[in-house]
């Protein structure tokens, strides 16, 4: 007997500490205190460092959870059909979320030859080739506008710019500027080597040299905005936000430049190197450092705000959405970290190493890995919502247009390129709190859920057997409503979600009995 209770309570301890350890380790952070003006300050402040519980399970590689396809839009369901038992509205409603939202082949445009780059101006796609191949693709429907030859091929993808409707292409000795037709306007040679890829803002291109000078050029005609020598080598691509360029250099210093002008504003000097950055607001300075830390600095007071430990891991690209960060790693994992404390949200394995950076698209970020896979995942929860494994190498960056998403690959055995546009269909669907059918009397909350639609209002309809619709509730953002019903019959409750582009209707059968709610407890219990 006392053998028994000495291994139950030893049992116990064990249970009690494995639950401790359990919540020690889930348990968030807050954040939010200054060390030093240095990225490199003393890293033992209270509250200062976050432990991801991503670091523990980093080889996790699993996560990525199979979820089922949601009912089509306009899909009439019968509450027989959904299988749901008889219980509280909120209780009814879990599990029944409409997270999986899969791309759609919208189109598929073969290429001849090794595709390098890809741009896009608004809906025209610039797509270049090893080859020197420039093609003008109409991003709604992938047919080829354009097709144009370059000799010698490109050394950097093309840049478009809004502000001009032009494009740049970069060859190994010479630029070239395109209005948005293709026809050539410029050509400039003989400039130096640009040692990152150039980018484009309004109406200026920006230009970093191996010689350690950086240019900022008119995007129509070339002609010459600022020069600006550097005060040493740059360590990874300047990054424009607001009215300023921001640009790490080799020695860990960071520089902020007048956009308009070229004039140096401001420079801080951080104690380890940077492998990724991100401006917010023009305010804060979101850096990824060599040790594997996340660091937001306050420009203004040259302070740390928070500082996040991703435990070793190599970061491999910031951005951010709202007020959401996110942070991919090269080996394979993306969280999700609230900008103004660097509090963590979720995170997700990747199927693969990181390729390129993301885009944003329909309330999703949409990633390239591994060299061959597209993986979107919902902004808010992190699930996965759309996963494509592509038919070749990835060998260009993924965009997004107003209506499309752009990726391409190369395949080897068919020594052709492919370029594919991808598309969302908005699904609607309704739910009820309560199966059917239902006693007069009944409460019964019906939820509508929606995908694929920016800020979606709803409208619910009711009708009795084949008689006129009637509006129940007007226009709002609320996706419920609940009735209260006196009359028995056969009905239709009918949905109507709508944004600015985009409507879609879903109907559901429901019927109410005349047997009170009592009286239908009852006769269950028999």
């Amino acid at each position: 007997m006392i053998k028994n209770r000495c291994f139950l309570i030893f049992n116990l301890i064990i249970l009690l500490a494995v639950g401790f350890l359990a919540i020690a380790i889930s348990a968030p952070v807050s954040g939010g205190s200054n060390y030093s003006e240095n990225l490199g300050g003393e890293k033992n402040q209270p509250g200062g460092v976050f432990l991801r519980i991503g670091q523990l399970l980093v080889e996790d590689k699993d996560k990525i959870k199979n979820i089922d396809f949601a009912h089509p839009a306009g899909f009439i369901q019968s509450s027989e059909s959904l299988g749901l038992k008889s219980q509280s509205p909120q209780a009814s409603f879990e599990n029944k979320q409409l997270s999986r939202f899969p791309l759609l082949e919208a189109w598929r445009q073969e290429i001849e030859g090794k595709i390098f780059g890809l741009a896009n101006l608004r809906e025209l796609i610039v797509l270049t080739t090893d080859e020197g191949q420039v093609y003008l693709i109409d991003s709604k429907n992938g047919e080829v506008i354009k097709i144009i030859k370059f000799p010698g091929g490109f050394v950097f993808p093309p840049v478009v710019s809004s502000g001009s409707e032009s494009i740049w292409l970069f060859g190994q000795d010479k630029i070239y500027c395109l209005v948005k037709s293709g026809k050539l306007q410029l050509e400039i040679k003989n400039l130096g080597k640009i040692i990152y890829s150039p980018m484009a803002e309004d109406q200026q291109v920006f230009l970093v040299f191996n010689d350690q000078v950086m240019m900022a050029v008119e995007a129509s005609s070339g002609l010459l905005f600022w020069k600006l020598e550097l005060p040493g080598k740059p360590r990874l691509p300047p990054f424009i936000s607001g009215s300023s360029v921001f640009i790490p250099l080799q020695d860990n210093m960071f520089l902020r430049i007048d956009k308009a002008t070229g004039k140096k504003l401001a420079e801080y000097q951080f104690k380890e190197p940077i492998d990724a950055f991100y401006l917010v607001e023009e305010r804060y300075l979101v850096v990824g450092s060599e040790s594997g830390d996340v660091v937001s600095f306050d420009l203004k007071n040259k302070k740390i705000r928070w500082r996040v430990s991703l435990g070793h891991q190599k970061i491999a690209w910031l951005v951010s959405q709202g007020k959401w960060l996110y942070v991919a790693t090269t080996n394979g994992l993306l969280e999700a970290l609230k900008i103004s404390g660097g509090d963590l949200i979720w995170w997700e394995s990747i199927p693969g190493k990181i390729s390129f950076k993301p885009v944003f698209f329909h309330q999703e970020i949409y990633v390239l890995s591994g060299s061959q896979t597209l993986t979107g995942f919902d902004l808010k929860s992190g699930q996965v919502t759309s996963e494509i494994n592509l038919p070749g190498e990835i060998r260009a960056g993924v965009l997004a247009t107003e209506e499309r998403i752009v990726t391409g690959c190369y395949d080897f055995k068919e020594n052709k390129s492919y370029l594919y546009g991808w598309k969302k269909e908005p699904q609607l669907v309704i739910e009820p709190s309560e199966p059917s059918p239902q006693p007069i009397g009944t409460s019964i909350v019906f939820k509508a859920q929606a995908v694929g639609f920016n800020h979606p209002r709803y409208e619910f309809y009711l009708r009795l057997e084949n008689g006129p619709e009637k509006l129940m509730r007007k226009a709002s953002n609320k996706n419920t409503w609940t009735w209260l019903p006196s009359k028995e019959g056969n009905y239709t409750v009918i949905v109507k979600a709508f944004d600015k582009k985009l409507t879609r209707v879903v109907e559901l059968r429901y019927n109410i009995t005349s047997l009170s709610k009592e009286k239908g407890n009852e006769r269950s219990e028999k």
